[in-house]
């Protein structure tokens, strides 16, 4: 039986228990009274002799017990049937809300757990916490959509999009994917990969941040390097994996990474390996500037050419070099045939088509809203162009999807003059095509011109995501 029925009990038994002694002394009471107010005849010599009125003393103490024992029964049965009626009521009540309580707490951490799985096993969203995380440290902000420094380099493949230098503090241009992800795209594509592990309540770690990773000759050299970066957070299951892989003892960790071979000796003479995949560089805990930099500048040193020799001899890199200098010498073929192909279309139907989507472009951009600026009220979208430029964006969650289409192509693709007191319409009997797609980055998927599909409910752009513009071929 729980405590608190036990407690309860004793507490009844304790009335009980008083009730009865009350009555005992109250009927003891009685009868003394009684028995002084009983007068008392005294003859020398003889005996006490009862009278009358003594007769009726004794009579009327008689019938006060039988009442006092009576009013004890009643009680007695009054305080059973209490305890025979309520006791059941109150045992059932304390079980019901023990049930309760125990049902409803592991109900919580059912749900909790689930929660916490759904959210700690997506790479893409570990990835973007720590980038966010770590941006939020070092106090940086988005300096804004349009981008004056432009990357130099070209030879990033379209899976990648850097936007490190859109923030008004420079940082490392982080990869949002997984740790295999990014093992993945450097074995592929023989690429450096340098990985940082950290850990935000390590001080050492927040001062090599301010010192090393931010600082302007560091950027420059892992860019002139173009190397890719990986980041994670000791807390993170795949970042803890990584520091047992490595055997890291102290943080905060920075390991270079990249394809190397082995010289195994045979009855023939030396052979060289399969490439594999190999940390050349390792760095442990804070290290200043000078001495970070040049042990990588001396790994770099040493390894480079065998990587530039495998990137040489990789046929799928050479692929992608002839795949490049294809599609390039297509598009200078498509701008030398077009403007002929055009010249035999019909003209009036023509221009009257242009004059249509022009109309239809500084209509749609008059009904454009502004950015709103509003914490957890829109997605921060990254756009890559098709000349190599870089944009970021903001737009409502709630806006569909067709308004990201909308907003390239009013805003970056086509430069529309509205009039400052001009009304535009939508033109009759024509239909807008647009003439790009839009693509996620990494796994690279279409963005549906849907006007349905709001931007919240597309988990690859919201809050915030990384596009690339390809223009489709009439």
């Amino acid at each position: 039986m729980p405590n608190p029925v036990m407690s309860e009990l004793n507490r009844l038994q304790h009335i009980f228990n008083s009730i009865i002694n009350e009555l005992n002394q109250t009927t003891q009471q009685q009868q003394v009274d009684d028995v002084e107010a009983i007068p008392q005849l005294q003859m020398p010599g003889g005996l006490d002799l009862p009278t009358s009125e003594t007769q009726n003393s004794e009579d009327n103490s008689n019938t006060n017990k039988v009442e006092n024992l009576f009013k004890k029964l009643l009680l007695i049965i009054a305080i059973c049937v209490l305890l025979i009626v309520f006791l059941p009521i109150y045992v059932i009540y304390m079980i019901l809300m023990f049930l309760f309580v125990f049902t409803v707490s592991i109900y919580n951490k059912i749900h909790q757990g689930k929660y916490s799985n759904l959210r700690n096993t997506d790479p893409s969203d570990i990835a973007r916490r720590f980038i966010m995380n770590f941006d939020e440290r070092i106090g940086n902000n988005l300096a804004g959509i349009d981008s004056s420094d432009p990357m130099e380099d070209q030879d990033q493949p379209n899976t990648l999009i850097e936007e490190g230098h859109l923030g008004e503090i420079g940082r490392p241009d982080f990869l949002e994917c997984a740790y295999s992800q990014a093992l993945y795209i450097v074995k592929k594509d023989i690429r450096w990969l340098l990985c940082y592990i950290e850990s935000g309540e390590n001080q050492e770690c927040v001062d090599f941040t301010k010192e090393v990773l931010v600082h302007p000759v560091f950027l420059k050299f892992i860019k002139n390097k173009n190397f890719l970066v990986w980041g994670g957070d000791i807390s993170d299951s795949e970042a803890f994996q990584v520091c047992n892989q490595f055997n890291i003892t102290k943080l905060p960790f920075l390991g270079l990474l990249c394809m190397t071979v082995n010289q195994i000796p045979t009855s023939s003479g030396m052979q060289q390996s399969e490439p594999v995949l190999s940390l050349v560089s390792k760095i442990q805990g804070y290290k200043d500037l000078e001495t970070t930099i040049h042990k990588l500048q001396r790994a770099y040193s040493k390894y480079n050419p065998i990587v530039s020799q495998l990137k040489r001899d990789n046929p799928e890199s050479l692929q992608g070099v002839v795949r490049e200098l294809q599609d390039e010498a297509l598009q200078n073929s498509i701008r030398r045939i077009r403007p002929l192909r055009n010249s035999y279309s019909r003209e009036p139907q023509r221009r009257s088509r242009e004059e249509k989507r022009l109309q239809w472009l500084k209509w749609r951009k008059s009904t454009l809203e502004p950015e709103p600026n509003e914490p957890g009220q829109y997605a921060r979208l990254a756009i890559k162009f098709p000349d190599g430029s870089r944009k970021q964006i903001k737009i409502g969650k709630t806006s569909s999807l067709e308004k990201i289409y909308a907003t390239l192509e009013c805003m970056y693709l086509n430069e529309v003059e509205l009039g400052d007191a001009t009304v535009y319409q939508c033109p009759d009997d024509y239909e807008h095509e647009y003439r790009f797609r839009i693509y996620t980055v990494m796994p690279k998927q279409i963005i549906p011109m849907s006007s349905n599909i709001t931007i919240e409910e597309t988990t690859s752009i919201y809050p915030s995501g990384n596009l690339v513009v390809e223009m489709v071929v009439d």
